[in-house]
């Protein structure tokens, strides 16, 4: 058996595809970011004349590993650049990116990196009309991917009760199961989950992080997920946390040794106070945090806690690295894996037969629209 594989540039592969139905063993995954940087505004104007430095870093030099079994959350505030982090991370941000992405210890490229990896949007795009199953099985159809694996992300989600009920009738958390079913579809290695909470109230989003912990430890995935303001609860079930602020990472490790490293530059933890607060209070007052001040005793003490945090990461990146073992052989098994996406025909002939059902569906609420418009 034949195979040429070129892991930058393309894949070629002369290999008889995988019978349906059959799965193999997930096997480790480590996922590894080198100094990423995004940078906005560094572009050149209509007149062929650079731009003003006015250029501005979105993210700085992030750097950070997740491996098979973690659930990692990503916390800041609005505009920290978590969500940028977690375009950047699953390379499909076209911006001005700097930095290395890397899985197994393998180069990889955005075309490469979706075929391992998921992404879960934070707004649901499945229209309302259809149900569960309708959606779904569009999905897969598009996707190529065959109906016992369907029935299966259905019943692993805990679908089955609502499965033949239309997505309009849902509740907040059930639409974000139903979003994220859609990527697990073709079995990911790694999952991007984009504010997973947004618009729930705090026991339907326990139950969607906790729906993403069981996919974490039981099928063995790598799941990063931003997130505003958890509550406690939701706070203790994450592996890991990265804090966030201005695109400056202020931790990144296991969530049951952050109170440790706060302790070690002089921010301990309050009695009776909840972590997830203290954090995300602490890395929104960056003054607090990094002691800007002229005096050259405080600013020692700042870039003595810059280093701290640069060897915490590194330390961290070890450690996941040491978990191990990684076989760089899977991941090149996994990128010649022959996928058998819906042709251009079948996609516009899904797509329409999609389109003409929700016609059909909400033709009542188009005909009084119609009158009221004429």
């Amino acid at each position: 058996m034949a195979i040429d594989f070129e892991l930058n540039d393309s894949i070629r592969i002369y290999k008889p595809a995988a019978e349906e139905g059959t799965t193999s063993a997930s096997s480790p995954v480590l996922l590894e970011w080198m100094n990423l940087s995004v940078r906005i505004g560094s572009g050149r104007t209509w007149s062929f004349k650079k731009k003003p430095a006015d250029s501005a870093y979105i993210l700085k030099h992030a750097t950070g590993a997740v491996r098979s079994g973690d659930l990692v959350a990503v916390m800041g505030s609005s505009g920290s650049g978590k969500t940028t982090m977690l375009a950047a991370v699953s390379m499909r941000l076209t911006a001005d990116v700097q930095g290395s992405v890397l899985i197994n210890g393998l180069f990889v490229n955005p075309t490469q990196m979706k075929r391992l990896s998921g992404f879960v949007p934070q707004f649901e795009i499945a229209l309302n009309s259809l149900t569960v199953r309708e959606h779904l099985t569009f999905v897969a159809k598009l996707k190529g991917v065959g109906r016992a694996q369907m029935e299966s992300v259905i019943n692993e989600l805990n679908l089955e009760q609502c499965a033949s009920t239309r997505i309009s009738h849902l509740s907040g958390g059930e639409r974000k199961k139903v979003n994220l079913a859609g990527e697990l579809l073709t079995e990911p290695d790694v999952l991007f989950c984009d504010e997973p909470t947004t618009g729930l109230d705090s026991f339907s989003a326990l139950a969607v992080i906790n729906t993403l912990r069981k996919l974490a430890k039981d099928s063995r995935k790598a799941v990063i997920c931003t997130i505003h303001h958890p509550t406690s609860d939701i706070f203790e079930c994450f592996s890991d946390v990265i804090l966030l602020n201005r695109g400056r990472t202020y931790y990144q490790g296991p969530t049951v040794e952050a109170t440790s490293f706060f302790e070690s530059i002089s921010l301990p933890l309050p009695i009776n106070c909840n972590p997830a607060d203290y954090y995300f209070k602490l890395v929104c007052d960056s003054d607090t945090y990094d002691y800007v001040d002229s005096s050259e005793s405080l600013a020692g003490e700042s870039r003595n806690r810059q280093e701290i945090v640069r060897k915490c990461q590194r330390e961290n990146v070890a450690k996941k690295s040491l978990m191990g073992p990684y076989q760089q052989g899977d991941v090149i098994d996994k990128l010649c894996r022959n996928t058998s996406y819906a042709c251009w025909l079948s996609q516009l002939y899904l797509l329409l037969h999609r389109g003409i059902l929700d016609s059909i569906r909400n033709l009542r609420e188009y005909v009084i629209v119609t009158f009221l418009f004429l």
